[in-house]
C-alpha cells in the first residue's frame, strides 16, 4: 500500500509527539548485555546507565519505580479485538511526569531495541534508537528524544540481537552524512517491490523508478545477522503486503498484526483525557470485551 497523503516534512520533530500467552514468548537468542556503544553520528544515543535484563524486565522495573505513572496491561489489544494481543506499557502523563522520568524511560527502553513514536494519525515516520530519533526522506534529521506536547503517542518496539544493533549503527552512521549516496533517489511511494541491493553501505532500490520514502528505508534496513536479512523481514513482515512504505500501516503492523517474539511490546503515552474524542469525535477510551480484553481506540492513519 503506497503512501498518497502529503508528508509534513517541516513539521516540528516531536511537537505530536506482565504477560499473557502470546506477550509471554520471549525473543529467543537475544544478548541482553549492555547496549551497543554506537560510534560517529550516535556515539550519544546509549547512556552507560542503560537498564540491564530483558525488556519484559526492563518495563515492570520502570512500572515498580514510578507505580502511579506506568502501568502494564497483559494481552491487550489496539482498535480491533481481532488484533495481536500485546504487552501495553501505559504512561500517564497527564498532569506532567518528573524531571528525572525521561532518563529512566530511555534508560529502560534503550537496550537492543527500535522503536517508532507516532502521533495518532501520523503522515512521516519517526523512529528512535536510543535517546536519539531520526527521520529520513532525502535528508537525514537526528533530534533527541523529547516527551509528548500536546497528543497522545503510540511507540511499537522492536527487539534485536547485539549483532543486529551493530549492523544497525553502521547502517546508519553510512547514511547520516550522505542519505542518497546510501539509499537512492526519494520517492513518495517507498520501494514497493522490497528489491534492493541489500547492503549497510548501500541500500538503494534495485529498480531505477523506485525510491526510499521515510518507512521504507528503515523497514528494509538490511541488518540480519545471518544474511542480511531485513527489519521487515526480522518481524515476520510480507512484502507484498507494502506495510514497509507508509507510516501507518507500519505501525499498524507491529501493535496489531504480527504475532513475533521480537513485537510484543508497545508503549503507550496519555496526555489528553481519555473521556474526550479525539479529532474525529471518535471515543479514546478503551473498552472491556465480555471476555475480559482491554481494546484500545487508536487512529494509525492508514492513507
Amino acid at each position: 500500500m503506497r503512501v498518497n497523503s502529503i508528508l509534513f516534512l517541516g513539521a516540528i520533530l516531536f511537537s505530536f509527539q506482565v504477560s499473557g500467552a502470546e506477550c509471554s514468548r520471549v525473543f529467543e537468542g537475544l544478548d541482553y548485555g549492555p547496549a551497543v556503544r554506537l560510534t560517529g553520528t550516535f556515539g550519544k544515543a546509549f547512556s552507560t546507565s542503560n537498564w540491564k535484563g530483558s525488556l519484559d524486565q526492563r518495563m515492570q522495573m520502570l512500572q515498580k519505580k514510578y507505580p502511579k505513572l506506568v502501568s502494564i496491561l497483559k494481552d491487550a489489544k489496539f482498535k480491533t479485538v481481532r488484533g495481536k494481543p500485546k504487552r501495553v506499557v501505559v504512561i500517564d502523563a497527564k498532569k506532567g511526569v518528573p524531571p528525572k522520568f525521561l532518563s529512566d524511560y530511555l534508560n529502560a527502553v534503550s537496550g537492543n531495541t527500535v522503536s517508532f513514536p507516532l502521533d495518532p494519525g501520523a503522515g512521516h515516520l519517526y523512529s528512535r534508537f536510543g535517546s536519539q530519533v531520526v527521520a529520513v526522506y532525502g535528508s537525514y534529521d537526528q533530534s533527541d528524544y523529547r516527551l509528548p506536547n500536546y497528543s497522545d503517542r503510540i511507540e511499537p518496539l522492536i527487539e534485536l540481537t547485539h549483532q543486529e544493533m551493530k549492523n544497525l549503527s553502521v547502517y546508519l552512521n553510512q547514511i547520516a552524512p550522505n542519505p542518497s549516496e546510501v539509499l537512492g533517489q526519494s520517492n513518495y511511494s517507498g520501494v514497493a517491490s522490497g528489491k534492493t541491493n541489500g547492503k549497510l553501505e548501500g541500500n538503494q532500490p534495485t529498480d531505477s523508478s523506485e525510491g526510499h520514502n521515510c518507512t521504507s528505508w528503515i523497514c528494509l534496513a538490511p541488518i540480519g545477522a545471518d544474511s542480511g536479512e531485513s527489519l521487515l523481514s526480522l518481524v515476520g513482515g510480507n512484502i507484498s503486503r507494502e506495510v514497509h512504505t507508509n507510516p501507518g500501516w507500519w505501525s499498524k503492523f507491529l501493535a496489531t498484526m504480527t504475532g513475533n517474539p521480537r513485537a510484543q511490546t508497545v508503549v503507550l503515552w496519555r496526555v489528553q483525557d481519555e473521556n474526550e474524542t479525539d479529532y474525529n469525535n471518535r471515543s479514546r477510551k478503551p473498552r472491556i470485551t465480555p471476555a475480559g480484553t482491554t481494546v484500545i481506540p487508536w487512529d494509525f492513519g492508514e492513507h
